[in-house]
């Protein structure tokens, strides 16, 4: 009875059941997407990986967690609805990001570490990163578009729109 805006839900714990409300209208008119996935991506220790043309969606953490590798290309692809980062690269060296379009991610579109060296960030549009309140990290550090806390790094030519916190 407490539902009355149109995909407000409540989870059952009891029955294990999921109510949503849609306002009288059918609700087979409407597309509900869930995630099940923590991350979409993971690579630990690879290199000259290469993902192109491709669309990503809904990892409940990381859309990409790219462990210690080296050379790893995320070209031309779309990342969207992540939970808390899209690119998630601590160690990785000579990482490449060129030409995706990233939104709607909780907390950073990417993160890396003071050992992540060499990436290249560039020609990306990103969108709403960081803008729904209590969605993201606490503490410094959170809510900004791209994080490049290393040498020899470029981030040129990107679009951000709408960051909840740092840009980059």
């Amino acid at each position: 009875k407490t539902l009355d805006k149109t995909g407000e839900w409540f989870l059952n714990k009891s029955t294990k059941k999921l109510r949503m409300y849609f306002s009288g209208n059918n609700p087979n008119s409407h597309l509900v997407k869930a995630s099940t996935l923590d991350t979409l991506v993971y690579c630990a220790d690879k290199n000259y990986l290469t993902f192109a043309n491709i669309n990503f969606e809904g990892g409940n953490i990381f859309g990409f967690y790219l462990h210690s590798g080296s050379k790893i290309k995320i070209l031309n692809c779309e990342i969207n609805y992540i939970g808390r980062t899209a690119v998630y690269y601590p160690g990785n060296t000579f990482l490449t990001v060129d030409g995706c379009i990233i939104s709607n991610t909780n907390d950073h579109v990417m993160f890396g570490s003071s050992t992540s060296t060499n990436a290249y960030v560039g020609h990306n549009t990103i969108k709403n990163t960081g803008i729904i309140p209590g969605n993201a990290g606490t503490g410094d550090g959170h809510n900004f578009g791209i994080s490049i806390q290393a040498n020899n790094c470029i981030a040129e030519y990107n679009t951000i729109v709408n960051s909840g916190y740092f840009a980059i």
